[in-house]
């Protein structure tokens, strides 16, 4: 703990925070959006018309296969996830529990935005900036940059009516 004017502050529940929020934003891909990205390149590169004359539903294919691709991120958030388990156990299994449920709505919130962000690409060819825009945004009202405790009490409120902390902080809040 670190002495400051205010009082104490213990370091130990803030770190695991960022190991759990980083697991987190790595499981369901929920900010850099590269997934996002890779639907732009195939849409700008025109590949997009081979994977939509495909028997197979387009969007789960593709991302499945960039999943496939981008494995070892998954590996190393299950490393980052344990790590902040041990730093800062839960407190009960009702606190594991939720964190699965929420972990997979932050999944689906986050492929739901991957897919609206990149099949901007169909209607603007610099669809990037647009993601990039929308990433620093996202991150920031998401809690991946800074847990939303410490935000200020009105625009906490503000923020948590929106769906970008389903992405990182609710579920690593619950956990």
């Amino acid at each position: 703990s670190q002495s400051t004017g205010g009082g104490a502050i213990d370091f130990k529940p803030l770190v695991a925070y960022f190991l759990v929020a980083a697991a987190i934003k790595d499981l369901t891909f929920s900010t850099d959006f590269k997934f996002g990205r890779y639907l732009q390149k195939i849409i700008m590169q025109g590949e997009i018309s081979n994977y939509f004359i495909k028997p197979v539903p387009t969007v789960p294919y593709l991302f499945f296969s960039y999943a496939g691709e981008t494995g070892m991120g998954v590996i190393y958030a299950f490393i980052s996830l344990t790590i902040g388990l041990v730093i800062l156990p839960p407190p009960s299994w009702i606190n594991i529990l939720a964190f699965v449920i929420f972990l997979v709505l932050a999944f689906f919130v986050s492929i739901s935005l991957n897919t609206l962000i990149g099949i901007i690409s169909f209607y603007s060819p610099e669809g990037s900036g647009f993601r990039n825009a929308a990433n620093h945004v996202i991150k920031i009202l998401s809690g991946a940059l800074i847990p939303l405790t410490l935000f200020p009490t009105g625009i906490k409120e503000i923020i948590l009516l929106l769906p970008f902390p389903a992405l990182v902080f609710t579920p690593a809040y619950v956990l």
